[in-house]
C-alpha cells in the first residue's frame, strides 16, 4: 500500500538523483533523465493518494486504474476509458478527479 510519507520519500530520493545526473551531464544539450520523469509520476500518484479515489497502479507502472473505469497515466495526464481506444487530454490529476471521477 502506498502512503504518503512512502511517496514523499521516494520523490526525495528521484530528487537528488536526477541533480546528481544533472550535474554529471552538464556539458550535454539533450539527455535522459529517468529520475525527473519518475518525480514526476510520483507527484501525480500523491494526488491521487491524497484525493482517496480509488485506483491501482497498472501493470506498466506509467499508468493507474482509477475506480475501475478509467485509465490515467501519470506524466503526460492523459485518460481513457477501460475497454476503449480513444485517449482525451486533461489538465491534471486534480481536475480529472474533479470532473470526471466525482463529478
Amino acid at each position: 500500500m502506498l502512503t504518503l510519507q512512502r511517496i514523499d520519500e521516494k520523490i526525495k530520493l528521484n530528487e537528488a538523483e536526477s541533480d546528481k545526473l544533472s550535474e554529471r551531464n552538464y556539458h550535454k544539450d539533450v539527455y535522459s533523465d529517468p529520475f525527473y520523469k519518475e518525480v514526476k509520476r510520483l507527484k501525480t500518484l500523491r494526488v491521487f493518494v491524497e484525493s482517496g479515489v480509488q485506483f491501482k497502479l497498472d501493470d506498466s507502472g506509467g499508468s493507474v486504474i482509477v475506480e475501475e473505469r478509467f485509465v490515467f497515466t501519470l506524466i503526460s495526464h492523459k485518460w481513457r476509458n477501460v475497454g476503449k481506444s480513444i485517449w482525451y487530454r486533461s489538465k491534471g490529476a486534480s481536475d480529472f478527479i474533479k470532473r470526471f471521477v466525482r463529478g
